[in-house]
Order: structure tokens, then sequence, then C-alpha cells
């Protein structure tokens, strides 16, 4: 099993690295920079909320390559591995609601859509040094698990960005269905840049996503461990400041918490909206809403606390164990930071405070416990199943120890944490 020896102390250095300067209210940044900036609008549109980023950045130049040829050319601005970007100042903003969610409600998207833009808008009348801005969209697992709605969202934000060409750089590629593995590579990037700006690989954390349709794991494999035996799906190969990289990285589609809730589900007289539960400690009908389906639930109260635990955990590792790739024996993993839901469960649960923090599996496995063992919550009805799954992904699933420990992150430096840094910064670069 992965064990971790990392202590807070350690943590705390590497947190000092950090140099990324940025304002703990980001919506009120204006830029003090007497550059020319380098600017990207990013709108991730996830499966239960719709995101806006609008950054700023500065180039710096810096001299890394050791040969006095290589010197040169890096001097004279002739290759793309001797410079990297700095923020400036950003927005960072949040319509509720992902695109996915109004998959019938074309009006309610545009007006999520337009909302956002505005932002973009006074974004850019504030940073006048802004050059050719990339307007970019990414749909997240809510569209990539709609299928038959998908293709009409994508044209209609399409049709509402071509009114915006005038203010942004707008073209075929502005606006799609990103691939689940590089959502996990952009995670992992703008974590890792946070740490290190010049991206100089001699620390690296891996990074979980957990969103609400699917799950991202994401972490760089060093030349040191390249005999490491891995399964060919999950490594692929990314362009890092110039040098290829190797990545472990996979999105498991339907593994988000909001989706992997309908997982568990038993129909009821083969209706398969009429369902009953293994993790719901209640005789009473409850409803869940997700993705346009509302079901009706029917939980399943017993007297025994430990009972009723064991048995939603033996449904939720039927599912997990035989879907997730287990990551046993992976030392690479010195340092790993779980963000979105993760982060969200752990501070709920009481386990981290609000600036986030550190978590042993074991702490995670005794929560769902005492959720079982408490009075059924109707309005946090998947309280104890949240609980209790991301206790057996990590475990049983993933394979880390119950002595593991793993940090649960939703800032570093008041960013917060999400795949759309990681995916402006290398749109800019290329």
């Amino acid at each position: 099993m992965i064990c971790f020896t990392v202590i807070y102390y350690q943590i705390t250095l590497l947190y000092q690295q950090i140099v990324v300067e940025v304002n703990a209210d980001p919506s009120e940044q204006q830029s003090n920079s007497k550059n020319n900036l380098y600017c990207a609008v990013a709108i991730d549109a996830g499966s239960t909320g719709t995101r806006i980023l609008a950054v700023a950045f500065e180039k710096i130049q810096f001299i890394k390559k050791k040969t006095l040829l290589q010197r040169i050319f890096c001097y004279k601005g002739f290759t793309k591995e001797c410079i990297y970007f700095k923020i400036d100042n950003y927005i960072f903003q949040k319509e509720e609601g992902g695109l996915s969610q109004y998959a019938y409600n074309e009006m309610k998207r545009e007006q999520i859509i337009r909302a956002l833009l505005k932002q973009a808008e006074n974004f850019m009348n504030t940073n006048q040094k802004c050059g050719i801005t990339p307007l970019l969209l990414r749909a997240t697992a809510g569209l990539r698990l709609l299928n038959d709605k998908s293709d009409e969202i994508i044209n209609q934000v399409k049709r509402i960005f071509s009114e915006y060409s005038n203010k942004f750089k707008v073209d075929e590629n502005s606006v799609a269905i990103m691939n689940g593995d590089d959502e996990g590579y952009y995670a992992w990037f703008t974590i890792n840049y946070l740490f290190d700006n010049e991206m100089s690989f001699k620390k690296t954390v891996a990074v979980f996503d957990l969103g609400g349709g699917s799950l991202q794991i994401t972490f760089y494999l060093p030349n040191s461990e390249k005999n490491i035996t891995i399964d060919p799906k999950y490594i692929k190969l990314y362009t890092v400041m110039g040098e290829e990289r190797k990545f472990y990285t996979y999105s498991y589609l339907g593994f988000g918490l909001m989706e992997v809730r309908t997982k568990i589900f038993k129909p009821k007289d083969n209706d398969i909206l009429n369902v009953t539960s293994p993790c719901h400690n209640t005789n009473d009908v409850l409803t869940y809403t997700f993705n346009s389906k509302i079901y009706y639930i029917t939980g399943s109260l017993s007297d025994g606390i430990k009972e009723n635990y064991k048995t939603c955990q033996k449904a939720i590792k039927s599912i997990v164990e035989k879907t997730v790739g287990n990551l046993e024996n992976m030392t690479s993993l010195n340092y790993t930071v779980a963000i979105f839901f993760f982060y969200d469960l752990g501070l709920d649960a009481k386990l981290i405070p609000t600036n986030g923090g550190f978590i042993f599996i074991k702490e995670l496995d005794d929560a769902a416990l005492k959720c079982f063992d408490g009075k059924f919550d109707k309005d946090q009805p998947f309280k104890c199943f949240d609980l209790t799954y991301i206790y057996v992904l990590l475990h049983h699933g993933l394979g880390f120890s119950v002595y593991s420990k793993i940090a649960f992150e939703k800032y570093i430096a008041n960013f917060e944490l999400s795949w759309v840094l990681g995916f402006a910064y290398v749109n800019l670069r290329n």
C-alpha cells in the first residue's frame, strides 16, 4: 500500500515556495504592470456549475540551459523553454448550474453564458495592456455524459461566442467538449504551477479531482520510475515547458460524486427512476435530481449501525473495485492534493478547517461510520453515501493505506483550484 511520510512542516516549507502573488479579493484586482500583458478568458462548463477565469500574465524570461549555444538561444528569445508566465491579475466567477443541468432550457443556458461574458468584458476594460485574448470554453463530464443534447449546447455557445469576435480571439477551436484525461492534466498543471512557476519538476504533487460527473487521477512519472508496470491506457505524454514528459492520467467518467450516486440505485419493478438504495438509512421516500432526471429513492432501514454501513460499503466496493485502477506501489506519490468535492466533503465532516488540510484515510472510514450512527439527515440525504464513497475509492479502489494522508484543498495562495488555470496557461504558451 502507498504510505506517506510527509509531515506538516515539510508541506509548510513547500507552500513557502509559491511565488504567485494574488490579492485576497481577486474580483477587485487591477494591474500595476508596466509591461504588455498576455491574457486569456476560459470558461469551465462543469456538471454542477459554470465558471469563468479571466487572467492576465506577465511574461518572464529566465535562463536555465547550460551550454553556451542554449543560453544564446534563450537570451535571443528563440525558444519557449526560456519563458514562463506569472499571474498579474485575474477574476474567477461562478454561475450556479452546469449547462448539462439545463439541457432542455436553452434560455437559461444563454443567460449563464452571457452573464459570464459580461464579466470577461469588464475584465478586459480594466486590462488595456492585454494583447489578442483568446475566448475559450470547455465542457466536461456533464456534457460527455449527455450525448444526445451535447451538440446542440456546444453549437449554441459557438453562436453566442461569434458575437464577441471583435473583442476576443474566437475560432473553430474556441468551444469544445474536453477529453477527460486532458482535464486531469490541466488540474495537475494548475496546482504544480502554483507551487513552482518555472515548472522545474524538482518537486511535483499528484492531483485527484472529484467533479460532479467524473473523477480525474493525474501525476508525473519521472524517468527514475520508468520500469514501473502500468496499464498503457493510463499513460499519456504532454509537452511541459518545451520538454515531453510522461504522466499517469485517467478520467473515470461516471465516477464524479453526483453521477456515482446513481450507480448504487436498484430499480423497483423495472422502473429506472423508482429505486431503492442500500446507503439511505430511512424508510422515507426521497427525491434526487441529476441531469434532468428525478429519482424517487426508497431507503433501507435496519437496527444495526455497522450492518447498514457495511451494506452500503459493499455496494460501493462492487462498482469501484472493478473499474478504478489500483495505484499500489506508486512511489512517486509522495504528496497528493485532492480537490473540488473531496475538499467539500472533508470540510462538511469537520475533518479539515476552511483553509484545507490533511486527512488520514482512516478518518474517512470513522466519519462514514459515525454518519450511519447518527440520525438520518433529510437536508443532506447523501452525506453517509458520499463519505463512504471517498473512503472506498481511496482505500479499496486506489489502494491507499488507512494510515496514508492526503491534502484536501480548495485554495493555494487564495487561488481557487481548478483545471481552468492550467488550460488557459498552456493555450497561451502554445
